[in-house]
């Protein structure tokens, strides 16, 4: 099998996986459809256009659907199963209408099983997956680029992802009105979403607008308007003629005061965040003093890694807006500490969005990012961007320079991008590093491929950046083939073969890699899926095979999964497992479990090693809006154990009371009370 991966032969592999999927490209202009009514629905397309109804008197927000502004509104039933390409199982009315201040949606979600309607969550922002859901979409510059989404289940749960990332504090993020009822022949949904909690720029009067519905007894989406190949943003219907407020030049403030005893010492922090949205669209936040120790960070896992694993930042002023800053190449949140004052801009104006973000520590510390996206076409782009971390001894700045060509091709598509990075540190070393990427993304059922060429100097070192490996140049390719099945017990299921081959930059080899992979998910929620990989990596040749399977994964909080890994790795015999329980006791009271093994044996009486760790959570939901939970982490480092006190509520004081400390390796002795509000 090494000889396999001879450095020559695996090229060669590779460079033929590449150009399959550039040769496909021309060979294929689009990709017909085998259902000739499908065919004939995307000829018949076009996008919808609606001259905004104006209601004279508001919805009241109850689910009933019984006010006279409905009457006035705009009404649908088109909805369509873009997934499937293929006209919905149940059927779905929709209306729209709108007042001076705000969207006013309306739907029927029919069923003809309503005892099988599901809505498990009731927390605001909560993991709404598996429930029915309504979803709708407002692209409110016109762009096609960046979307809101409103969420609203069955129940009348909220869920909403702001474009950019935002704090969690509703009065923060912009609070909207849902209410629903399940009735007979399906459920009914009545939703408010004010104008002011958007960004949008001065004199906007057209607006992209779209809903889903989530069906999970069918595990179907059935989509406004009924874009009959493909999902595209740019194509979904038009909100015209709208009198859209100039946004108020007015800040939102909110004050958080945090207090702390720990080893018989007080502790006192005050900090402040403060928004300003600009009637152009930019939104400028700051955040002076903020005490980030209170937030639960991801927990690493123990499986071994040869490089650094990338893990999300949870801080709240990074999470603001990330979505405009530097790619992680280059602007690793989480590179930077604690800070004293932060300052950030972002937003989009007509087709060129910035992010710019500013923080400082008084001991000295310096940090400053800058992304500037232009949209060139429908689907294509050019990015520039600039990091700087200025530490007083280290003095680090990174330039660069990005472009996306992206077609569309019948229900696929063909992307082709290029990167080029440049890091330079005061009195030290310059590096770059440079990459192209193509790829062809095709329908369910048809493979879709991949290939990616990179360099990166030995010297490259961006300070606030992700790069886990520096000295290489090679080609990595992929291919991936996924299905999925209607009244079949198998729900869905994927084939995936990966390729790399990659050298040190002065020629001598660095390692050669294959994977395989299949997964199956099966209607009832449970899953599995099996790999395997080969590497050479010398001095070490690894190979491992995989397996892990899931249950309840449709059931909140009740799910389980278990894992095995062998083979060998880093030179060592190696095992790792892990098992996982969620434990449903009550709708209220929830409990999860897992356990993580992982052994090395080393030859020649090396430093074996035998890590472990159990982990316990516990949740209880005192009412939607306050909960109680906790969390127990034992394992080979020790133990730690906190619990805590959350209260998130829609309107005033957000209260966060922690015993413990969740982010150190052995229990503390420590009180930890939070309180937010905030003044508009």
């Amino acid at each position: 099998m090494t000889q396999f991966f001879k450095l020559r032969e695996a090229r060669l592999i590779l460079i033929a996986a590449l150009a399959a999927c550039l040769l496909l490209l021309e060979a294929t202009t689009g990709e017909a459809s085998s259902d000739e009514g499908t065919m004939a629905q995307a000829k018949a397309y076009q996008r919808p256009v609606i001259e905004a109804p104006v209601c004279e008197e508001p919805p009241i927000i109850d689910g009933v659907l019984d006010d006279p502004c409905w009457q006035q509104a705009y009404h649908t039933d088109e909805f369509w199963n873009t997934d499937d390409h293929c006209a919905p199982s149940e059927r779905t009315e929709a209306w729209l209408c709108v007042d001076a201040s705000a969207l006013y949606v309306a739907v029927y979600a029919y069923d003809s099983q309503p005892g099988g309607i599901m809505c498990q969550e009731t927390k605001h922002g909560g993991n709404i997956s598996n429930d029915d859901y309504i979803s709708i979409g407002i692209d409110a510059d016109h762009t096609g680029d960046r979307m809101y989404t409103f969420q609203a289940t069955a129940n009348g749960t909220q869920k909403e992802s702001i474009p950019g990332g935002s704090d969690t504090k509703i009065e923060w993020r912009g609070d909207w009105s849902a209410a629903a009822q399940v009735v007979g022949d399906g459920w009914r949904l009545e939703v408010k979403i004010p104008f002011g909690i958007l960004r949008y720029p001065a004199g906007q009067s057209v607006w992209g607008v779209d809903i889903w519905r989530h069906h999970p007894r069918t595990n179907d989406c059935f989509n406004w308007p009924p874009q009959p190949e493909r999902w595209d943003n740019r194509e979904i219907a038009e909100l015209r003629g709208l009198k859209l407020p100039r946004i108020a030049a007015r800040p939102i403030i909110m004050p958080n005061v945090q207090t702390e005893w720990h080893d018989g010492h007080f502790r006192t922090n005050l900090s402040l965040d403060a928004k300003y949205t600009h009637s152009s669209g930019l939104t400028g936040v700051m955040s002076v003093t903020p005490d980030f120790r209170n937030i639960e960070d991801e927990v690493e896992s123990i499986d071994f890694s040869y490089t650094e694993r990338w893990y999300q930042d949870r801080r709240p002023f990074f999470v603001e807006g990330g979505g405009y800053f530097p790619r992680r190449d280059v602007f690793y949140t989480r590179r930077i500490p604690d800070f004293d004052v932060g300052v950030k801009m972002f937003g989009t104006i007509d087709r060129t969005s910035i992010g710019l973000l500013d923080a400082w520590t008084l001991g000295g510390r310096n940090d400053v990012a800058l992304n500037v996206r232009q949209s060139i076409a429908d689907y294509s782009r050019v990015d520039l961007g600039y990091v700087r971390t200025d530490r007083g001894d280290l003095d680090n700045q990174t330039y660069y320079a990005g472009a996306r060509y992206r077609k569309i091709l019948g229900r696929g598509s063909f992307s082709l991008s290029g990167r080029l990075f440049e890091s330079h540190t005061e009195g030290g070393d310059t590096g770059t590093s440079w990459s192209v990427y193509a790829r062809r993304s095709r329908d369910r059922g048809k493979p879709s491929f991949w290939a990616n060429y990179r360099r990166v100097d030995p010297t490259f070192d961006p300070q606030d950046g992700y790069v886990p490996d520096t000295d290489l140049e090679g080609l990595s390719a992929g291919i991936r083939l996924w299905d999925s099945f209607e009244n079949r017990r198998t729900e869905a299921c994927s084939y995936s073969l990966s390729l790399g081959s990659f050298d040190h930059t002065d020629g001598s080899r660095y390692h050669d890699d294959i994977s395989l992979g299949h997964s199956v998910d099966y209607r009832d929620g449970t899953w599995w899926n099996v790999d395997w990989s080969h590497s050479d990596r010398p001095p070490n040749v690894d190979h491992t095979w995989g397996a892990s399977f899931g249950w309840n994964a449709k059931k909140l909080h009740q799910g389980g999964d278990a894992g095995i890994r062998w083979g060998r790795r880093g030179g060592a015999d190696y095992l790792f497992y892990n098992v996982g329980q969620g434990i449903r006791i009550s709708d209220k009271l929830r409990f999860y479990i897992g356990h993580e093994y992982r052994e090395s044996d080393y030859p020649d009486d090396g430093d074996d090693e035998r890590i472990q760790r159990t982990t316990l959570t516990f949740n209880y939901d005192l009412t939607p809006e306050k909960t109680l939970s906790g969390r127990v982490l034992t394992g080979s480092a020790g133990t730690n154990a906190y619990m805590s006190y959350r209260q998130a509520v829609r309107k005033g004081t957000d209260l966060f009371v922690i015993l413990g400390d969740p982010n150190a390796d052995q229990t503390q002795s420590r009180l930890a009370l939070k309180a937010k509000w905030t003044y508009q």
